[in-house]
């Protein structure tokens, strides 16, 4: 992503905010652009991204000269909330209503099951993949995901066979994961990797009775920007690890920043 530099010292830094004085007065610019190749390139403010993938609270200033973001969350196993906050007021969660204003997948719905696989994450166009329940065969696979979700984890009689869910990437759409299989073994894929980050929002599978399976966390993405204002700061709220004797799910959930010119989810939030 094109950006502006200045050489100080001997070496070049990246401009955060820049200024320019019209009749006395200092004003921040907003936009700078350049002209190459017969086209105009926005080269102020820079396109970022920034992603949250340990469970916690965080803050995040939001960088001089960027007025508008969009995001990508994942729940955790079990739905388990991440969310994107301005002063308590909700932005963006995994529990956020799809449709015009947001998109994306829910997690996998089969879910408490004793002995059952974990369920997949959501993914950017379709659902998690169902754990299978454990019931009717020793060992059943687990169903893939679909619209880049992950997929749902095998069952099994010891919970040594089990599998968790697949988890889902946070930098776009990208295949969906398939569902885990005991014979021959595969574990259950996670949606949407086009090489960037890790998988988060796996659903954990059964341990025993009082650690159930439980289904993927649900993806949502801004299909409309955020508008922020340079300097405020937001809250990143980031989903645990499901806990459970043996059953934990092997992630939390995640969140996902990103901002630049023509940046935006599902098909144009891969690192710059």
């Amino acid at each position: 992503m094109p950006g502006i530099s200045v050489r100080t010292s001997g070496s070049w830094k990246r401009v955060t905010a820049l200024f320019v004085r019209v009749s006395g007065s200092w004003k921040r610019v907003t936009g700078a652009w350049v002209r190459t190749g017969g086209v105009w390139k926005r080269v102020y403010p820079a396109g970022g991204q920034q992603e949250w993938l340990t469970p916690g609270t965080y803050s995040f200033p939001v960088p001089a000269g960027v007025t508008s973001i969009h995001a990508a969350v994942v729940g955790g196993s079990g739905n388990a909330l991440s969310a994107i906050r301005r002063s308590g007021t909700e932005l963006l969660s995994n529990t956020s209503t799809a449709g015009a204003s947001f998109g994306g997948g829910d997690g996998g719905l089969g879910a408490g099951w004793p002995t059952g696989g974990g369920c997949g994450a959501g993914g950017y166009s379709g659902n998690g993949g169902i754990g299978h329940n454990g019931s009717g065969a020793i060992y059943a696979d687990g169903s893939a995901g679909a619209g880049g979700a992950g997929g749902g984890g095998c069952s099994a009689s010891s919970s040594g066979g089990r599998q968790h869910g697949g988890g889902v990437y946070l930098h776009g759409e990208g295949a969906s994961g398939a569902g885990g299989r005991r014979s021959p073994f595969t574990l259950p894929g996670h949606g949407s990797d086009l090489g960037e980050g890790a998988p988060r929002g796996a659903g954990r599978y059964g341990f025993n009775s009082s650690y159930p399976s439980e289904v993927g966390g649900s993806l949502r993405y801004t299909k409309t920007a955020i508008a922020v204002t340079p300097g405020e700061t937001l809250t990143i709220v980031v989903a645990p690890i499901a806990s459970s004797a043996g059953g934990e799910a092997t992630t939390g959930g995640g969140v996902r920043i990103i901002w630049g010119e023509g940046r935006s989810y599902p098909n144009n939030a891969k690192d710059v």
